[in-house]
């Protein structure tokens, strides 16, 4: 497995963010309701993220050779959370950052400034999302082993001419 570029997370923020606000101002063109960033959509990404950096680092204490009860099927199934959590986090933060620059350009009121909090909260939320979906894949990389060392490839000796 590749660990997750920094193009590909930029890249899920940019599109997210245009394709979010590209709807929300059609949907404002329709008559729809403002967008909505809920507090419980805050929670449960703290939530995914706490999750993903405890697991990760009972991994960590894996791969360093520490007493664990972590199995190697799991701690697969962490680091491709952990990949997910980086990319969702980057989807999630556009989202939000849409919602912010959209409800910025709309009229003063009580309601819109609490949804541009809720925006700005969230894209800060997301932004831990991703840098410990990074981290955390990063924890649970594996070098392979060296190819002269114990169990690899004798050196070849050279030839005489």
């Amino acid at each position: 497995m590749s660990r997750t570029s920094w193009v590909t997370i930029v890249g899920a923020f940019v599109v997210a963010a245009m394709g979010s606000y590209a709807v929300f101002v059609l949907a404002q063109g329709m008559g729809a309701p403002t967008p909505r960033a809920t507090w419980l959509t805050h929670a449960f990404m703290a939530v995914i993220t706490l999750w993903v950096f405890v697991r990760g680092r009972a991994v960590r204490q894996m791969v360093e050779g520490g007493d664990t009860n972590m199995t190697p099927l799991e701690a697969a199934r962490i680091a491709m959370m952990a990949k997910t959590a980086a990319v969702v986090g980057s989807l999630l933060a556009g989202y939000f950052a849409a919602v912010a620059l959209f409800v910025m350009g709309l009229p003063s009121a009580p309601v819109r400034v609490e949804l541009l909090i809720s925006g700005l909260v969230g894209i800060l939320v997301a932004g831990v999302m991703v840098v410990v979906g990074i981290l955390v894949e990063g924890w649970c990389r594996i070098d392979p082993p060296d190819e002269d060392g114990p169990g690899g490839r004798e050196p070849t000796a050279p030839t005489a001419a």
